[in-house]
């Protein structure tokens, strides 16, 4: 079986033009990320708005309210789980390619230094804290709770 590219330049530019193009996707998944979020809070709050400006609420209305939330509530939490996942699996093949670039290893770039910082290795790893995922989960839940705390005080009066 023939070996493929086994000199270091070539090696490093193809692991450099990979490195790139999952990188761009790790941003487009942060962005795509946050706009969710952002959506489905405003739509969660948006309803609890117009169930504001519609007092009373019919108990139909409200059993029917309380369905959809829940559904668009668990529907936004299994994707965000899975797209954390995708997001991960990027992030530790990220760390790998910047392991073979002696990114992280003192001297080969910088003098005295490593290229990336040395807590950088454990990116996509479980100890590893992507702050999208870490804000963005609690808050969805959290705007939730507060759309229905505020459909329900407007069914009571």
């Amino acid at each position: 079986m023939e070996k493929f590219y086994t000199d270091p330049k070539i090696c490093s530019d193809i692991l450099s033009k990979y490195l790139a193009s999952l990188m761009s996707e790790v941003s487009e998944i942060r962005t795509n990320t946050s706009r969710l979020i952002i959506g489905i809070s405003a739509a969660f709050f948006a309803v609890a708005g117009w169930a504001m400006s519609n007092k009373p609420i019919e108990p139909i209305h409200f059993s029917f309210y309380i369905l959809i939330l829940f559904v668009f509530l668990a529907y936004t939490l299994v994707l965000l789980n899975e797209t954390k996942k995708y997001f991960m699996q990027i992030a530790r093949t990220i760390s790998k390619i910047d392991e073979k670039l002696l990114a992280f290893k003192t001297d080969t770039y910088i003098k005295g230094d490593t290229l990336l910082p040395i807590e950088w290795r454990d990116f996509g790893e479980h100890n590893w804290r992507e702050p999208i995922f870490m804000i963005g989960i609690p808050l969805v839940i959290i705007s939730a709770a507060c759309s229905l705390l505020i459909v329900t005080l407007a069914t009571i009066n």
